[in-house]
């Protein structure tokens, strides 16, 4: 059996050269999160950097109700039709699911990701590889219909979307990195130079980073507002919740761990609680999403720091474990790692992978469901859910087809 070190090596085995053929996973976003995550846990450049594109899932999943009233974000009124859904009454988690693939556009092929959704399941968004380059169009379907969204630079993702189907997103230019809102059929840059957009709630709050250190845009149009680190600190704000609680991590000196960071709606800021295995403190953390008062993130729970305070002499774990906060009780769940975890939805329940990514996978009320693969697929790494919604009735990612591509699909459970 591939221990949880092999998996994360066969993972990244495609970041090793420029494939023979049709890539297994999405090695552009792979090699994207790498990048986007080189705060976690203090190891840039290792494994466990590049593999936080999710996170670890297992274990027995706390299912708690997150009930305060969202309140407006400063300098975010509340905008008419765009309260978004509604929270689910909670429900039975699923027991069994059908996946399809989902249509492309003419002309584009088959070869595809499914990177993510908006809440309610209505819209979902991902990207094709029609040709060789690093040129990626960019699609949303709506109710299953595409249309593509052309972005430009390079190495284009979108990363996040509300249900009024605002999306964001990202590509690299001759100047570096930039950000996108999508709104109404248009594509706009967000201000801020090297910056980078990870989260957006209903009112189109949108946070991320500038110039690696945590940021939040009031709106599309808006300047970026620098969130409060530590002195010398940075790091990046990856969700925010309907309430304006902002989440991500924050790195002091270079070589030291990451901190899981929150950001309360008034701006003010603090450490996320780190939990503690056996009594031995976490060696770094990071939060990575956030729903409804959920959040998950990842940390390195393998015991004390290396000697000088920080992990440059530790030998980096393939894998962190999965830590869950749930900020209306203040409970901890940390669990060990099966798959990687990418989403949370409002009950509290995690899409991802399992079985070492031989099935995308969901994590609800204590139960791992591994999710059907399509029909004559071969067996091997590269089903992954990277989105759920919050009725936890459909989930979006990628699955392997019978030639081995990988293929934008979508999977409907009750």
């Amino acid at each position: 059996m591939e221990s949880d070190e092999e998996y994360g090596v066969s993972l990244l085995r495609p970041l090793d050269r420029e494939p023979a053929g049709p890539p297994a996973i999405d090695v552009a976003r792979a090699i994207a999160a790498g990048r986007r995550r080189r705060f976690a846990l203090g190891l840039a450049g290792s494994a466990a950097a590049v593999v936080a594109v999710g996170l670890v899932v297992g274990g027995s999943a706390l299912v708690v109700r997150h009930d305060h009233t969202p309140a407006p974000l400063a300098g975010a009124p509340a905008r008419a039709g765009s309260s978004g859904p509604s929270t689910p009454a909670a429900a039975p988690a699923p027991n069994s699911c059908t996946i399809a693939r989902l249509p492309m556009p003419a002309g584009q092929g088959t070869e595809s990701v499914a990177t993510g959704g908006d809440p309610s399941g209505r819209y979902v968004f991902g990207r094709s590889y029609p040709t060789g380059d690093d040129n990626h169009p960019l699609i949303i379907w709506d109710n299953g219909q595409p249309h593509t969204v052309a972005m430009s630079g390079t190495d284009q993702n979108f990363t996040d979307m509300n249900s009024a189907g605002e999306a964001i997103g990202n590509s690299f230019g001759s100047s570096g990195e930039m950000s996108w809102a999508y709104q109404n059929g248009r594509l706009t840059r967000l201000a801020g130079s090297n910056s980078e957009v990870l989260g957006i709630n209903e009112r189109g709050v949108i946070v991320g980073s500038v110039d690696e250190k945590p940021a939040m845009w009031s709106s599309a149009s808006a300047q970026p507002t620098m969130l409060v680190v530590p002195a010398g600190g940075t790091g990046s704000a990856t969700g925010i919740d309907e309430d304006g609680t902002i989440v991500g991590r924050v790195q002091g000196a270079p070589g030291t761990p990451a901190l899981g960071y929150e950001w309360s709606a008034d701006g003010t800021g603090k450490e996320l609680p780190a939990p503690t295995v056996n009594g031995k403190p976490v060696n770094g953390y990071f939060a990575s999403a956030i729903r409804d008062g959920w959040v998950i993130g990842m940390g390195d729970l393998s015991g004390a720091p290396a000697a000088g305070g920080n992990n440059s002499g530790a030998k980096a774990p393939a894998y962190g474990d999965l830590i869950r906060w749930n900020l209306t009780t203040g409970k901890i769940d940390v669990t060990k790692p099966q798959g990687l975890a990418v989403s949370v939805n409002a009950q509290g329940w995690i899409a991802g992978d399992t079985d070492k990514g031989k099935h995308a996978g969901l994590l609800a009320d204590g139960k791992e469901l591994a999710l059907p693969n399509l029909a004559g697929a071969p067996d091997q790494i590269a089903n992954i859910a990277y989105v759920i919604s919050d009725d936890g009735s459909t989930l979006a990612g990628q699955a392997v087809a019978p030639n081995g591509e990988q293929e934008a699909a979508v999977w409907h459970c009750h």
